[in-house]
C-alpha cells in the first residue's frame, strides 16, 4: 500500500462495498488478536522467500512486506499490516481496496478472512482476519488464482495450534490480569512479562471465548463481555518449532 486514500474516497468505497454489513464481523468461534506478527520464510509451502523487511511507515500500522518466489519466473508479492483491533483491519481493508487499480473488485467468493475481496482471476487477494490484513498479489506475467497461499496464510493466523512444544517454544513469563480490573466492563491492560530475549522469537496469538481483545502500543487489552469467569489462551508461535500455550491467570 502506498498513500492512504482520501475521505471522499474512502466513504465512496464503503458505500460501494456494503462496508456496515461486514464491519467488525467476525467468522471465528472466539475472539482472536495477533500480535508482533513476523516472517520467517517458512509460512508458504512450495514458495521461497525472497525477500522480507518489516517496515514502520507513517499513517498505516506495522507491517511486513515480502516477496516470494516459485520456480524461474512465479513471484508473489505479500503484505501483512498489524492492526491494534479488529475495527481497525476493517478500515485498512477499504484503504486496501483503493489501492487495487482495477475497478472490478468484488467480495472474494472462496471463504477466506472475516471479509475478503479479489481482483478478477483472483489473481490479487485481500483479506482480513481479526486484527490482520493481508494483500496478496501474484505478479508474473501470466498471473494465475492464488487462493491456495492465501487460505494457507489465513489458517497460520487463526488456527489453534494442534499441539505445543513448551520445551522448545519460550512462553509467557507472565499472563495475569486483577478480577476487579476485568469485572469493571472497560478494557483492561493484561500484565504480560515477555519471553527471555536470549530466546528464539515468537509472535503470538490470542484466542478468548468470553471478551474482546485489541492492542494498545506494547499493551494487550481485554473487556469482559460473557457471564461466565474470563478465559483467555496465548499461544507463542514459532515459525519452526511449533508452539507453547499459556492461560490467563485471574488474580
Amino acid at each position: 500500500m502506498t498513500t492512504p486514500a482520501d475521505g471522499e474516497l474512502v466513504e465512496a468505497l464503503k458505500r460501494r462495498h456494503d462496508f456496515d454489513d461486514w464491519s467488525g464481523s467476525c467468522e471465528t468461534e472466539e475472539q482472536l488478536l495477533v500480535w508482533r506478527f513476523f516472517l520467517s520464510g517458512e509460512e508458504l509451502s512450495g514458495w521461497a522467500a525472497e525477500q522480507i523487511r518489516e517496515l514502520s511507515v507513517p499513517g498505516w500500522p506495522p507491517a511486513v512486506h515480502s516477496v516470494w518466489t516459485r520456480g524461474r519466473h512465479d513471484r508473489l508479492l505479500l503484505d501483512v499490516f498489524e492492526c491494534p483491533s479488529r475495527v481497525a483491519a476493517h478500515e485498512l481493508t477499504v484503504q486496501g481496496l483503493a489501492q487495487f487499480e482495477s475497478a472490478l473488485v468484488e467480495r472474494a467468493e472462496i471463504q477466506l478472512g472475516d471479509i475478503a475481496f479479489a481482483a478478477p482471476g483472483q489473481a490479487a487477494i485481500l483479506f482480513a482476519r481479526a486484527n490482520a490484513v493481508l494483500l496478496i498479489r501474484h505478479v508474473t506475467r501470466d498471473p494465475g488464482p492464488i487462493p491456495d497461499a492465501a487460505r494457507e496464510l489465513d489458517r497460520l493466523l487463526a488456527s489453534k495450534p494442534s499441539s505445543v512444544e513448551p520445551k522448545r517454544v519460550p512462553a509467557l513469563r507472565r499472563f495475569e490480569a486483577t478480577g476487579a480490573a476485568l469485572g469493571s466492563g472497560q478494557p483492561a491492560a493484561l500484565d504480560i512479562e515477555m519471553p527471555d530475549p536470549g530466546q528464539p522469537r515468537v509472535w503470538f496469538k490470542f484466542f478468548s471465548p468470553t471478551g474482546e481483545i485489541d492492542a494498545d502500543e506494547e499493551r494487550v487489552l481485554y473487556r469482559h463481555v460473557a457471564a461466565q469467569p474470563p478465559e483467555i489462551t496465548a499461544y507463542s508461535i514459532s515459525p519452526t518449532d511449533g508452539a507453547a500455550e499459556r492461560a490467563l491467570r485471574v488474580m
